[in-house]
């Protein structure tokens, strides 16, 4: 064996370190691009509201009374008893359907379960799973391997 074991185990402890900094970049150019995804986001959701403005004003013909109704905790609850339900569920449906993907709900969770994983990053713990998982599956293979004895 031309490796010691205490070599191959500093290997694998660079090889840690090395792909939690690497993940740590990523990270970094994951919230630039959260940031960018949160801002076109936001600045389509305004666009909607202001549509929704607009709509309701033809209704209601006042500023204040059309953002009043707006305002109502019922104005976002729609059930299939209401008038008006199937055009809102088809509305609904469609732009969800509509939507690019990765969405920023999405880039979101993606970015929170990554920034949680690197902050209790443990490099000890990372070192025993790494060890544990190959241990485990060449320990099948080796008994596998062996003949059995009669």
């Amino acid at each position: 064996m031309a490796e010691t074991i205490e070599e191959l185990k500093q290997k694998l402890a660079v090889a840690i370190e090395a792909n939690r900094q690497d993940e740590s970049k990523r990270l970094l150019d994951m919230r630039a691009r959260l940031d960018n995804e949160r801002e076109k986001a936001m600045r389509e959701l305004a666009k909607a509201k202001g549509r929704l403005m607009g709509l309701a004003f033809g209704i209601y013909g006042h500023p204040a009374v059309t953002r009043r109704n707006l305002e109502a905790p019922r104005s976002f609850t729609f059930t299939a008893s209401d008038p008006f339900y199937e055009e809102f569920e088809a509305e609904y449906k469609k732009a969800v359907s509509e939507l690019r993907h990765p969405t920023f709900a999405e880039i979101d969770t993606d970015y929170d379960r990554k920034s949680n994983w690197l902050s209790s990053f443990n490099p000890d713990e990372e070192f025993a799973r790494v060890l544990k998982r190959y241990r485990d599956k060449y320990a099948v293979e080796a008994r596998e391997a062996q003949p059995v004895e009669a």
